[in-house]
Order: C-alpha cells, then structure tokens, then sequence
C-alpha cells in the first residue's frame, strides 16, 4: 500500500510540474540594434534595462542615443507598430573598452511574467581595444502587459 501511494504521489507531482511547463512559451524577438555608443556616457543614458511601450517614449530614446553620432541610422527599423510590439532596450555602463557585447539568450513567457535573460560578453586576450564606449541591444518583441524580468 505505501509503494502504491508513493509511485501515485511521484506520478500526480511530474504531472502538475509539467503542465506548469507547458505555460512557458519561448517569445520570438526581432534584434533591431545591437552596438555601441561612443560619446563617453555624454548621452546621459544609464546603465539599465527597459521595456518602451509608445512612440513618444522611443522617439526620445533614439535622440538621446544620437546625440553625437546618427547611431540609430544602422537599426534594422525604427518604425515601430507599438499596438503590436514593444521594444526591450539594454544598456550597458560605460567601458573603458569596445570588446564587450550584450544580447539576449531568451524571453520566455510565464504565466504573470515575461523574462529577458541577458548576455554580457566581456572582452579576453592581449589585442582587447582600448576605447570607451556603453554597449546597448535593443529588441522588438510582442505587445504584453506582463511585468518584464531582467536576469
């Protein structure tokens, strides 16, 4: 009796663990930019992680980032549909070299949240280039409402 209640317990616990897995939903996500600014932190762009939700919001952004160089000319797309999408922009402090790299390894979708996880590649080896910049990613992903995670 004791075997038989323990072989149902295990089986009633994998079932609810997978169909908690079954509510996380990889996103698909658009990479519009991915670089460097080069004004030494003259942007005023901090190092964080944001979620844009309008135009408005995005048509600062990209002023700011173009304050010393047309940085936005090499996006992908910078009109967006923002009843459809929202934009993920990662920003980076600023380095005193230009061999880092930020990306996103995923986004998944949970049932009351979105998470973004991030990747920082940081620069190795003796030919590392000595110039300050402030690594940025920036991606276009589907419109949500859920609160977004940053990892």
């Amino acid at each position: 009796m004791k075997a038989f209640i323990l072989i149902l317990t295990t089986v009633i616990s994998l079932s609810c663990s997978d169909d908690n897995n079954s509510l996380n939903t990889n996103i698909k996500f658009t990479e519009i930019a991915e670089g460097f600014l080069g004004g030494q932190g003259s942007e005023g762009i901090p190092k964080q992680n944001i979620v844009i939700e309008n135009e408005t919001d995005w048509n600062n952004l990209k002023t700011k980032m173009n304050t010393n160089v047309n940085t936005t000319e090499s996006f992908s797309e910078t009109a967006i549909d923002f009843s459809k999408f929202n934009i993920i922009a990662i920003f980076e402090e600023v380095k005193n070299s230009g061999e880092f790299h930020l990306s996103i390894d995923e986004i998944i979708k949970k049932p009351n949240n979105v998470f973004v996880k991030i990747k920082l590649e940081s620069p190795s080896g003796p030919n590392v280039i000595d110039i300050i910049t402030q690594p940025y990613y920036i991606a276009k992903i589907p419109k949500s409402d859920l609160p977004v995670i940053f990892q």
